[in-house]
């Protein structure tokens, strides 16, 4: 590919990401090529996922990889944002922060403030969780509705990680009409044993959202998945939770 093919597969990426669909006659006359050159370019940025084609009216949109790579550059922006809030919430709470995205299947970790406590849980930064056995990923899925979930997670099997993780996709529904319910999600041992967590969605723009997450020890946080009641030490948790995904959110969508 020359230098300027790749000036005009830049120009056609920069279109789609200020307008939705563009057509090859459309496109050629506004790079100044002739279609069939246009239409080449297309079907080359189509066959490594940059753009897709409507299989009705034939336009191009940006495809799956342009829009990972949009979607990853805006989290990685997010995170810069939020350490500030990330570094405080460690601070009051005395334990693990995280903040998360989700990213297919996965809980993926953009930033980690690892507690001051004694046996604090070690930084996750980088890392990636089944979304469906942590409490970022739980609190990601829930924002979604079940039809989503369903696309996100085919079949009914879900990987075990430990006695306590959620098994199957009916125990999943189950679980995540009960975190819409309380409006956080709990990890009680279901990643890791001796590890629980708590976690609260944070609305960024439009439908995105992050996962605000603190982990800790279980002598340090006791939950009883059959109990509705929340205890003390989680109730205190949810309340900062809250209250940094609040002030988050303010930051993130100024």
């Amino acid at each position: 590919m020359t230098l300027q093919s790749v000036d005009h597969a830049l120009t056609v990426l920069e279109i789609l990401r200020v307008e939705d669909t563009v057509g090859v006659t459309e496109l050629a006359e506004r790079i100044g090529v002739a279609a069939s050159t246009a239409h080449r370019l297309l079907a080359t940025l189509a066959e490594r996922g940059y753009v897709a084609q409507d299989r009705d009216d034939r336009q191009y949109r940006l495809g799956d990889c342009a829009l990972g790579l949009r979607r990853t550059i805006a989290a990685d922006e997010c995170a810069v944002l939020a350490r500030e809030t990330l570094v405080e919430l460690a601070r009051d709470a005395g334990e693990t922060v995280n903040l998360a995205v989700l990213d297919g299947r996965d809980a993926l970790y953009l930033d980690s403030i690892p507690g001051r406590r004694r046996g604090a849980i070690p930084s996750r930064a980088g890392m990636r969780t089944a979304a469906h056995c942590s409490s970022a990923g739980k609190a990601l899925l829930a924002a979604h509705p079940q039809p989503a979930v369903d696309r996100l997670l085919p079949g009914d099997l879900l990987t075990v990680r430990t006695g306590a993780t959620i098994a199957t996709k009916t125990q999943l529904a189950h679980e995540l009409g009960s975190v819409r319910r309380r409006g956080y999600a709990r990890d009680i041992e279901e990643w890791e044993p001796g590890t629980l967590a708590l976690a609260v969605p944070v609305r960024v723009r439009g439908a995105q959202r992050l996962a605000l997450t603190v982990a800790a020890p279980r002598s340090r946080l006791r939950m009883d998945r059959r109990s509705p009641t929340p205890t003390p030490r989680e109730r205190e948790l949810v309340l900062r939770l809250r209250a940094a995904a609040t002030e988050l959110q303010a930051r993130l969508t100024r």
